[in-house]
C-alpha cells in the first residue's frame, strides 16, 4: 500500500468515526430517556451503559495523527517528484550550453 491509499483509508476511517460520534451524540439523550422511562415504569435498569467514546477517541486521535504524517509525506514525495522533473527538463538545456573560457577570465 502506497501512501496516496494509505491516506485514503485513513482520511476514510477518520470520517466514518466523526460521522458515528454525531450519531451518537444525537442518540445519547434519547437513549438516556428512555433508561429514565424505563426504570420509572419499573422495569428492569440496564445500568449506566458506555457508548466508547473514550475508545473510539482514541481510535480517532491516532488516526488524525497518521492521516497528518501521510499527508506530509505526499507532500514531501510531490516536491521531490516535481524538483526531479524540474532537472530532468534542464538536462538537455544544460547539455547545449557551452562555457567558452578567455584568457581574461583566468586571471
Amino acid at each position: 500500500m502506497d501512501d496516496k491509499q494509505a491516506l485514503s483509508m485513513v482520511t476514510r476511517c477518520t470520517q466514518e468515526i466523526e460521522s458515528l460520534h454525531k450519531e451518537i451524540k444525537y442518540l445519547r439523550p434519547q437513549a438516556e430517556a428512555y433508561d429514565a422511562i424505563r426504570q420509572i415504569l419499573g422495569m428492569t435498569s440496564r445500568g449506566n451503559s458506555s457508548m466508547g467514546s473514550t475508545d473510539s477517541s482514541d481510535v480517532l486521535w491516532l488516526l488524525r495523527q497518521e492521516k497528518s504524517k501521510l499527508e506530509h509525506d505526499i507532500k514531501l514525495s510531490n516536491d521531490t517528484s516535481e524538483l526531479t522533473n524540474i532537472m530532468k527538463r534542464m538536462d538537455p538545456i544544460a547539455a547545449s550550453v557551452k562555457v567558452v573560457r578567455t584568457d581574461a577570465d583566468l586571471g
